[in-house]
């Protein structure tokens, strides 16, 4: 962008092709004449969430605000006990409900944005907000049918940019994105290479310098995950005195950071380099249900039931690989005799002169 100043001076701002991704994805306000919440921002719901604040308005206070974006209502909560059906509707937009009468206690909601909650429909919400159009919804879709399609869910009541909701969206999967020579970004998930068709094979001969690599460590690994964000905690006063309603399973998981916790398949033959993910706490993904996160957390621990490496390899290419893919790397050394299949992590690429560098993990 180039920037002409009053006395003639001229700058340029380069920027970068995704700078959209630290656009704030939440900026709606309550209008100035909705009772007792004017100002405030409103509340952000992508994909499925469970037990979020219903802000109450109305001079009464029997309107209950959920989202600046229309949702549908699974279960609507006075004081953790679901209300009946016919005691409450959702108005017009599918932005608030309108209560027969006002809640006696705090009113919490599970909801689901109309867009969706699998990986891929989240990511078109977040994008949409932000006004990003360079991006790959087919590696987003890949990914997500690739988990079996769990639904995931985001909600916000501060300020969220774009990026944070990639970064929280993609690593519930084991993935992160990245940018193409193109300026798209583009979403890889790490898997096990030996059950990959490889998308470049390498040999000594082929590069330059030696193969060197350090063990992954894998420091935040942990063989348990959370799952069903509480995006309203309650506290124990809270609740309805009547136990049948609200059983204490259900008062734990609506008291909690998160309703539920799974453990790996497993977990308890991991290598000595892995055994410290047992004690570690769980990882709090966005997962909506049990099924994605026991099936994502059992995913990642069988990844590390063989202790893994970060190798290093240098060669020259025109067209280098994409991360993601798979490199079948051959070398007189480091148990590579016979060839080993592994990942592409992190590509480094000089098109003016072909050098390629590759981090590759397996």
């Amino acid at each position: 962008r180039l920037v002409v100043d009053s006395d003639g001076r001229k700058t340029l701002n380069l920027r970068d092709a995704h700078d959209l991704l630290d656009k704030t994805i939440n900026n709606g306000a309550f209008a100035s004449d909705v009772a007792g919440l004017a100002g405030q921002r409103m509340p952000m719901v992508i994909g499925s969430v469970f037990n979020a604040p219903v802000l109450l308005t109305g001079s009464d206070g029997s309107v209950g605000w959920l989202s600046d974006g229309p949702v549908n209502v699974g279960v609507l909560r006075d004081r953790g006990d679901p209300m009946e059906a016919g005691t409450w509707a959702l108005d017009t937009y599918q932005q608030q409900v309108l209560l027969e009468y006002p809640p006696v206690g705090p009113m919490t909601a599970d909801l689901t944005s109309l867009s969706g909650s699998s990986l891929d429909q989240c990511l078109r919400d977040v994008t949409a907000r932000a006004g990003i159009t360079a991006w790959s919804v087919t590696d987003a879709q890949a990914i997500s049918a690739a988990a079996g399609s769990p639904p995931i869910g985001m909600y916000a009541s501060q300020p969220v940019t774009a990026r944070t909701a990639f970064a929280l969206m993609l690593s519930t999967f084991g993935a992160w994105y990245w940018q193409d020579a193109s300026g798209v970004l583009r979403l890889s998930r790490i898997a096990d290479p030996d059950g990959m068709t490889p998308a470049l094979a390498l040999e000594a001969i082929d590069l330059e310098g030696d193969v060197t690599y350090t063990t992954d460590t894998a420091p935040g690994l942990t063989t348990r995950m959370a799952y069903r964000a509480n995006a309203r905690p309650m506290r124990d006063t809270e609740f309805v005195t009547d136990f049948v309603d609200v059983p204490a399973e259900l008062r734990a998981a609506l008291s909690a950071p998160q309703g539920g916790v799974v453990t790996a398949a497993g977990a308890g033959t991991l290598p000595v380099e892995y055994r410290h993910a047992l004690e570690a706490e769980p990882y709090p993904s966005l997962f909506a249900d049990n099924v994605g996160a026991q099936t994502e957390i059992s995913r990642v621990v069988a990844l590390y039931q063989t202790v893994r490496r970060n190798w290093i390899v240098q060669t020259r290419a025109d067209t280098p690989p994409l991360p993601g893919q798979c490199c079948l790397l051959t070398y007189p050394r480091h148990g590579l005799e016979s060839g080993r299949k592994l990942l592409v992590r992190r590509v480094e690429h000089n098109p003016a002169t072909g050098q390629l560098k590759l981090t590759l993990w397996g």
